[in-house]
């Protein structure tokens, strides 16, 4: 990476979910806080694997400034915690929030509902991040650049479409009904961006979504099938750092604002499938609705458009 590049957010905060070590969300912090120089809040349900991956970063990188916090992307109450605690303790008069990166994921699990009683991975994988992008953009928006990055997949061209009512699909009578219900969830992450980047405009604000590729990762491990196909994947997978790649790449590449609400497939941009305007504003009325966003929270985010 260019180091005026990297340089450019040098002493401002990233918010990055699913730091574990070994994934791709835990090498992207340490990019950001190692050689960007940002104060990097690494995010996740386990405080001490986030402590684990503060720890990991602190290694290599000695002066790094990395900070583990509690997030459960599929509890609601959770997220707002979050977002509660991240305020007392990187208030916006002292420190700015210039990226967030949604990166925390689950992939193809038996169907469960989550403790909000939604389909477990359109909460976690989208629902959630959508509810922690909308409360921390007044924060963002502060910000003369500021970016939101949110980790889709390749998979949001498996269903054959996606419709607002499928926010919460009971799919165990469904056949693949895991792995097209974890492509809903990354569809969905397509096209919010695409509308979070249409309402953005002229914020300063910009937004992007991102196939990492097939990475040699603990991702899906928790399902035997998700396993076995992620298995017979194997001699075509990237790294960590490869699959991380594409995220730096949306975080810190100079002069990209222009392509804001672009899906991205290493470093270029790439026409996802099944992501019309009219999805975009039918999955955004419903993540509104399932995330229990309040008008004025909206407003806030959004400042005051529609």
């Amino acid at each position: 990476k260019d180091a005026a590049a990297a340089q450019q957010f040098k002493g401002r905060v990233a918010v990055v979910t699913g730091c574990t070590v070994g994934g791709i969300g835990c090498h992207t912090a340490m990019v950001l806080a190692g050689e960007a120089g940002m104060r990097v809040i690494c995010a996740g349900r386990s405080l001490s694997k986030m402590r684990d991956c503060c720890e990991t970063i602190k290694e290599a990188y000695p002066e790094a400034c990395v900070h583990p916090m509690v997030l459960d992307l599929s509890s609601r109450q959770s997220v707002r915690e979050f977002v509660a605690a991240f305020e007392e303790q990187f208030p916006a008069e002292d420190f700015d929030l210039s990226l967030l990166v949604n990166n925390a994921g689950i992939m193809a699990p038996s169907f469960y509902r989550t403790v909000d009683g939604l389909e477990a991975q359109m909460a976690t994988n989208h629902l959630g991040p959508f509810l922690l992008t909308i409360l921390l953009l007044p924060r963002l928006r502060r910000c003369t650049r500021a970016r939101v990055i949110v980790v889709s997949s390749i998979a949001h061209a498996l269903p054959k479409r996606l419709r607002g009512t499928d926010m919460d699909r009971d799919y165990t009578t469904e056949r693949s009904g895991p792995f097209v219900a974890y492509g809903r969830s990354k569809r969905a992450n397509v096209v919010f961006v695409q509308e979070l980047a249409r309402r953005l405009e002229g914020t300063g604000v910009s937004c992007f979504s991102l196939h990492p590729g097939v990475i040699a990762s603990n991702l899906g491990q928790n399902n035997s099938v998700a396993s076995i196909f992620y298995k017979s994947c194997l001699c075509f997978t990237k790294t960590v750092a490869q699959g991380a790649g594409t995220t730096i790449y949306a975080c810190l590449e100079p002069g990209i604002e222009a392509m804001s609400g672009s899906y991205l497939v290493g470093r270029t941009q790439t026409e996802p499938v099944g992501c019309t305007q009219d999805v975009a504003t039918d999955v955004w009325e419903a993540s509104v609705k399932y995330s229990k966003v309040a008008p004025l929270e909206l407003e806030d985010a959004l400042g005051a458009r529609k």
